[in-house]
């Protein structure tokens, strides 16, 4: 199975900005408030698609219809996502999503998944949002800040191929991958000042930094990876008040996301001498006691075959985990309540890589 991490050919990004079309009156409709929801409406599952295959899909799940389309975007816009996509984030009443492979960032309105506007970005991966900005991670070695009124476009150079990226306390984090630099990988993180875009200073951390979750106003946990050799991944927390790296009881997971501001969810990813994967279960880390919970997040019986996205509803805490199943598959998603209750299943496509939550008006 390969990993969920695939790279494109790398593209020269030249200047700090980016020219983009002029935007339409749509485009100023982009909301820079998000809305408190106590409950969810629809559930988006992005999914990467095969290297070269040019098939990335975005599957929704509508919870009171228990129905599902298992690709939206192509349903709705008669054309699909393209290559390679990585990454979205819900901000306001938009979903982005980044499609690395197509050089794009599309953003469609969330609700009906309408594409309202697509930029072109180089290898673009992983998105935050603060203040009115998405922020993104380009492979290319930059950060892009993008404002979601105006889609107007500021570049910043960042480290070796960024992945992960965070916004907390006033600071930008971008995790710095080396990905294309194997087996020497990246072990840092580039820290900016989310008001100037001036770079503060870059901190060591474990090997092949990946990924970023706020845990609280003051924290971030981020995932590294290791080489897939010899250096083992970890997982690690930043206090962004005084930018301090904690190490978390040196485990390394395949996975992870935060269900409170003492707890994660988090899975392993392990397969067998023919690379397939082993079947195996979510557990609870109490990040307060530093110390793993319970090996399942649901009392009923579910086996997870190759779990590959998982994420936890900001409006209720219920929990969507996506599963890849094998290589070359459909995949599945499962929805279980905050209470550990399996709600439903659906299918997915093609190695199910994010996870949004919508939220009920």
């Amino acid at each position: 199975m390969k990993k969920k991490y695939l790279f494109s050919l790398a593209i020269l990004l030249s200047g700090s900005s980016l020219f983009l079309t002029s935007c339409s009156e749509d485009d100023q409709d982009i909301s820079r408030s998000v809305v408190d929801y106590t409950s969810n409406s629809k559930v988006y599952v992005l999914n990467q698609g095969s290297w070269g295959g040019g098939n990335s899909s975005l599957t929704s799940y509508d919870i009171d219809s228990k129905t599902t389309n298992e690709d939206e975007f192509l349903s709705v816009n008669g054309r699909n996502l393209g290559e390679l996509a990585q990454d979205m984030g819900l901000y306001g009443s938009k979903l982005w999503i980044t499609v690395s492979g197509e050089n794009t960032l599309e953003i469609v309105n969330a609700a009906t998944c309408v594409s309202v506007k697509q930029l072109s970005l180089p290898q673009p991966r992983h998105i935050a949002f603060d203040g009115g900005y998405a922020y993104v991670t380009l492979y290319t070695g930059y950060m892009a800040r993008i404002d979601t009124a105006t889609f107007e476009v500021t570049t910043v150079a960042t480290g070796l191929n960024p992945e992960g990226i965070a916004v907390s306390n006033h600071k930008i984090y971008v995790a710095n991958s080396g990905g294309h630099h194997s087996p020497v990988y990246e072990k840092t993180i580039s820290i900016f000042n989310v008001s100037t875009l001036s770079l503060i200073e870059t901190k060591e951390v474990i090997v092949n930094p990946s990924k970023f979750q706020k845990v609280d106003d003051n924290t971030l946990m981020l995932q590294s990876i290791g080489n897939y050799g010899d250096v083992a991944g970890g997982m690690q927390t930043i206090n962004t008040q005084t930018d301090e790296i904690t190490l978390v009881n040196g485990f390394s997971v395949g996975n992870y996301a935060v269900k409170d501001a003492h707890t994660i969810f988090y899975y392993a990813s392990e397969y067998d001498a023919n690379w397939q994967p082993i079947p195996s279960a979510v557990s609870l880390y109490d990040l307060t006691l530093n110390q793993k919970m319970s090996s399942n997040i649901t009392a009923d019986t579910i086996t997870f075959k190759n779990p590959y996205a998982l994420a936890v509803s900001p409006y209720n805490g219920s929990v969507c985990l996506a599963d890849a199943i094998g290589y070359g598959v459909d995949g599945e998603a499962f929805l279980i309540s905050n209470s550990g209750v399996k709600e439903a299943s659906f299918p997915v496509g093609l190695y199910p890589c994010a996870i949004a939550f919508i939220g009920k008006q």
